[in-house]
């Protein structure tokens, strides 16, 4: 026995699975210490399930196997090239993106770091058992979109009526879907145009299509790009005239002429008359202001300060560029000057006789009832009248003078005195009287002094309804 257990020392021996109990029973080596190695015959356990992995290009990514009761076998990783990568825990190739990672004894993950999208395919988790198991792990890496600049277009500038193409050459994976879109100056909104796809094309181009167009690409992989693309549309001058393209002017006047020139780009801008170019002088004076953003309208004025007879004619705008010329005219013409309203105001001073009265003596007057007048004008009773001679006003005291002619019946004639501030009349008999007779006799006028009276009351009334 000791000789068959000498035999057995420092071999390996593979045994069924039975106790120790039976095993040193069986062979008599109860109690002899033996340097044998013994291996349970059980089946590794290994999961040969298929997974499919969806990784984004850059990220970090798993492939996992696993295997349980290895015993004297080993895992190795293949590429979906066919090559092989690991052997046990040893990578075999020069890519230290790659590794085997075990954080259990069971575990034999392959780590990718920085995942490209050259490393898509399908990769394979060997065991080397017969026949051999197979794990098979399908990575499929998707790339967000991009934009290829160096084959794209950038700002283009195109005459006006030709035809225009515009690229946007994109990558990704998924192939991504490129659609156009119309920015218009001024305006925040986008309009989509076109058909989707890496090209644009826009035929007879006009002025309205300068603008900026933007291709946008999206796969569904964040992030989308886009890119902004500038058309400049260039075109010949286009003089416009406001109206009226007539103007009356009177000689002497300041004049301001206007027109506008439409033209991209802007070139040569000038007022012509008789052919020739009109240039800053000492009556002259041209200016060029721009009317937009983009640079393609200016207005050009001419201001002519003093119109001499030599000003007068057709005066015309004109604008040219490299790809053509266009003028605009216009036509000053002397007209007369407005009448002017000169306002004169004339005084007319008139002598007339003055009659003061009363009303019992039925004579025109204005005034009270006595015939009293106030402010420098004659006064009087209103009994007795005075057909001529110098008043002053009796309201005042001081150097007030009259001076009268006697009136009255022949029979009984009227004495007048020259006092200071005072006139007394009187009669023979020491009665009063009236100027057209005795008191109790009917006034009798005649013609002139129904139109000396008319004129005394209408010369009242025009000089109070001046003030």
């Amino acid at each position: 026995m000791q000789t068959g257990a000498a035999e057995l020392m420092g071999r390996v021996v593979i045994l069924p699975k039975v106790s120790l109990q039976t095993l040193y029973g069986n062979s008599g080596l109860i109690g002899t210490e033996l340097a044998v190695t013994a291996y349970y015959d059980e089946n590794p356990i290994f999961n040969t399930t298929p997974e499919h992995i969806i990784a984004t290009e850059g990220d970090k990514v798993v492939l996992k196997c696993n295997a349980q009761n290895l015993g004297k076998y080993q895992i190795i990783w293949i590429n979906p090239r066919k090559i092989l990568m690991s052997k046990g825990e040893s990578r075999l190739i020069d890519d230290h993106r790659m590794s085997v990672e075990r954080g259990h004894t069971s575990v034999w993950n392959l780590l990718i770091r920085s995942v490209r999208y050259n490393d898509s395919g399908t990769y394979e988790c060997r065991m080397n058992t017969k026949p051999v198991q197979v794990k098979k792990i399908t990575l499929d890496v998707r790339v967000p979109p991009s934009i290829l600049s160096s084959v794209s277009s950038d700002d283009v500038t195109v005459v006006e009526g030709e035809k225009i193409t515009l690229i946007c050459n994109v990558t990704g994976i998924p192939p991504p879907n490129v659609t156009w879109w119309h920015k218009k100056s001024g305006e925040n909104k986008q309009y989509q145009i076109g058909k989707d796809g890496e090209a644009l094309i826009i035929h007879n181009v006009t002025r309205d299509c300068a603008d900026t167009y933007e291709c946008r690409v999206d796969n569904g992989v964040p992030p989308a790009v886009s890119k902004a693309i500038h058309v400049s549309v260039e075109f010949a001058p286009e003089v416009r005239i406001p109206p009226p393209m007539r103007i009356g002017q009177v000689p002497g006047k300041e004049t301001i002429l206007e027109c506008t020139v439409h033209a991209k780009p802007q070139g040569v801008t000038v007022w012509e008359k008789d052919g020739n170019t009109i240039k800053n002088g000492v009556n002259y004076e041209t200016d060029a202001l721009p009317d937009d953003v983009e640079g393609t309208v200016i207005i050009l004025t001419l201001r002519i300060r003093r119109l001499g007879p030599q000003d007068f004619g057709t005066y015309t705008c004109k604008g040219s560029n490299y790809l053509g010329s266009d003028v605009g005219r216009m036509v000053v013409y002397p007209i007369d000057p407005p009448p002017t309203t000169t306002t004169t105001t004339t005084t007319t001073t008139m002598s007339i006789p003055v009659i003061h009265g009363g009303r019992e003596n039925n004579v025109p007057y204005s005034g009270d009832e006595t015939g009293h007048y106030v402010g420098g004008r004659p006064t009087g009773n209103g009994r007795y009248g005075y057909e001529e001679g110098k008043y002053s006003d009796r309201g005042q005291a001081g150097s007030n003078h009259y001076d009268t002619q006697n009136v009255g019946r022949k029979d009984n004639p009227v004495t007048s005195s020259h006092r200071e501030g005072k006139t007394s009349r009187s009669k023979g008999n020491g009665d009063t009287w009236s100027v057209f007779g005795p008191e109790d006799s009917s006034p009798r006028w005649s013609s002139q002094k129904y139109i000396l009276a008319s004129l005394t009351v209408l010369s009242y009334v025009a000089f109070w309804l001046c003030f």
